[in-house]
This record gives C-alpha cells, structure tokens and sequence, in this order.
C-alpha cells in the first residue's frame, strides 16, 4: 500500500519521496525508518495498515515512535485505507501544503 500511496504523490504532481528513509541516532544507527520522505522539509508520508489498530503492542510502538519523530521535527501525515485508492485528495493536499510551508529546521542524516 506504500507504494500504491507514492503513486498517487507522484502522481498528484508531487515530488518524489524518499522511501524507507533512514532516522538516525547521535551515533549514526537508523532507529526509525520512514514509510516515504521529503527529507529536506522534513515531511513524512506513512501508510497505517489495519494491523495498527488490531494489535495494541503495535499501536503503542507507533505512537512512540511518532512522538518521537514529531519531536524532532518532523510533520508525519498518515495515510490509511480508507485513503486508498479513491480518496487521496485530503492526504495529497496535506502533504502539499506541509511541502510549501516547512522549511528544515534539524539536520537530516
């Protein structure tokens, strides 16, 4: 579904994301890897399939994670099913207006 999600980006006329990207600790090591990417906006674009709400451990993990990446900066947008395929329209303005708005504001590794 994540690629089905770029599609639609690219498609939309968005740039390209970055996919899988990496999030790096102090010491180089990925931690985090972002679903798709606009690094030097800091923008992410991440699928959420149906296993996000079934199972709680994951749930939770994905909150962290989100947390922690809102924390550092960047604006994640979720897609969903729901999205797919033929309601992008909310999650491609999102993502379009995140893209003409931000600017960096921390490093990317």
């Amino acid at each position: 579904m994540e690629s089905a999600t770029r599609f639609y980006l690219v498609r939309a006329g968005l740039p390209e994301p970055r996919i899988n990207f990496p999030i790096l600790d102090d010491t180089g090591w990925p931690i985090f890897f972002l679903d798709m990417a606009y690094p030097e906006k800091l923008v992410a674009v991440e699928y959420d399939g149906g296993i996000h709400v079934r199972d709680t451990r994951a749930m939770e993990k994905d909150i962290h994670r989100k947390r922690r990446l809102e924390d550092a900066g960047w604006r994640i947008i979720t897609a969903s099913a729901r999205d797919l395929p033929n309601d992008m329209a909310d999650v491609i303005a999102s993502v379009r207006q995140a893209l003409a708005t931000r600017t960096a504001s921390a490093p990317v590794h």
